[in-house]
């Protein structure tokens, strides 16, 4: 072998290695992988229904409290203007993303020639939607368009998406599985993040060092942004933590997750989304999870039944999505 071509070998395998120490190898969204049949009666399985398409889990039936619980009443303080916790019975089955959407699988649907990352682009002002700052950093577009295929980049949260890119989206993967895939309501949300327990956190009930990507909270030695994904706040690659006790990843912490309404109480009236455009500036959104909600002491970190935050339908730098698919025939 000739110096040359020896360089160039020690180079790939101190990427290698440099992936590898950091939890990227073979990651989630990195390399997307082989269709893994549905098994709509099976609780807590993982499928994936091709070979583009993000990995789910079957989320079990059952009744949780939507809103806030006792325990996160006492967080609270038991501030008299909190709203009443209201029982659900969660009848309809349903899978949820195992992870956050990655750039990787959302590229499919830019390659499949229907998506298009509208707001990533350098020809729309900054602040074009909603006031706020909507283009994405330069390596982030990049890595979008696939010019870092193959690199820890696939594997983080897919961030900045308008509404319509959503829908694209969700409308590209059904008709590409022929199942129907959608945005979860906050109650189904928050029933997912809750997974069986009434904690206000899915690992327990109170906030723990390297359970979510939340300032102060987790090892940023451990766990640095990739270079060129400075955006502020705390996005990291999914994944990296421990899942809940349903197996999802990045509940809490990481980007905040677009849900398809704000109600908690099943019987409030929804949108309708087919209807929802950027044109609807009355119209708002909820965003839940994510890393960015103050409380009066101690880190910055979300319970489950923190009020989310609100914007109006625009594209934001750090609100990613979270898929869900209907196991009902």
């Amino acid at each position: 072998m000739n110096v040359a071509k020896s360089l160039v070998m020690l180079s790939v395998l101190g990427l290698a290695a440099a992936c590898f120490a950091q939890g990227y190898s073979d990651g989630p969204g990195m390399a997307l992988g082989p269709a893994i049949e549905r098994q709509p009666d099976k609780p807590l399985s993982v499928f994936r229904d091709c070979r583009e398409c993000p990995e789910m889990v079957v989320i079990p039936l059952g009744t949780f409290i939507s809103g806030f619980t006792e325990k996160e009443k006492l967080l609270e303080n038991n501030n008299p203007n909190i709203p009443p916790g209201i029982q659900v019975t969660i009848s309809k089955a349903f899978a949820i993303g195992k992870y956050e959407l990655t750039i990787a699988e959302f590229r499919a649907c830019i390659d499949d020639g229907v998506c298009q990352f509208r707001f990533g682009i350098k020809d729309v002002p900054t602040g074009v939607m909603g006031g706020m700052d909507t283009n994405a950093p330069p390596a982030i577009v990049n890595a979008i368009r696939g010019e870092k295929r193959g690199t820890p980049f696939d594997s983080l949260p897919m961030t900045a998406l308008s509404v319509e890119d959503i829908k694209d989206y969700l409308a590209w993967i059904s008709r590409k599985t022929g199942r129907v895939y959608r945005l979860p309501t906050r109650i189904e949300w928050s029933y997912a993040a809750r997974a069986g327990m009434d904690n206000p956190y899915p690992w327990g009930d109170k906030p723990e060092y390297n359970k979510a990507f939340v300032a102060g909270m987790y090892d940023q030695d451990r766990y640095p942004l990739l270079e060129g994904n400075s955006i502020g706040g705390h996005r990291h690659n999914v994944g990296l933590l421990p899942p809940s006790a349903w197996g999802l990843h990045d509940m809490i912490g990481n980007v905040e997750e677009v849900v398809f309404d704000c109600r908690y109480q099943p019987q409030a009236p929804a949108p309708d989304i087919a209807t929802i455009s950027t044109a609807n500036r009355n119209i708002r959104i909820c965003q839940m999870g994510g890393s960015d909600a103050p409380v009066a002491h101690g880190p910055s970190i979300h319970t489950i039944a923190d009020a989310p935050s609100t914007s109006t339908l625009s594209a934001f730098q750090h609100v990613g999505v979270r898929i869900l698919s209907e196991l009902s025939e």
